[in-house]
């Protein structure tokens, strides 16, 4: 399983430094049975038709948590001070 949230700059750098690290990472996605990523785009743009891989992808998007409103609240901010009081 390879979990990638995020796709670092030079992951997309023609420069000999990004193609190093996209083999490097091609090599590794051979071995991978499922990769898990943070938006669609990424698995679309990036897995699919940079890396070319063809494996499992599973979505786990970054989203806030829509509370029920008659929830409990939330813990109180911490006193203000120092934070060693």
């Amino acid at each position: 399983v390879y979990e990638c949230l995020d796709i670092h700059r030079l992951m997309l750098s023609r420069a000999g430094v990004g193609k190093l690290l996209r083999a490097l990472e091609r090599a590794c996605l051979e071995r991978t049975a499922l990769v898990i990523t943070s938006s669609p785009a990424f698995e679309a743009r990036y897995f699919r038709e940079i890396q070319r891989f063809d494996g499992a992808a599973l979505l786990l998007e970054n989203k806030v948590l829509a509370l029920d409103e008659t929830a409990a609240p939330l813990a109180g901010a911490p006193p203000a001070g120092p934070p060693w009081r």
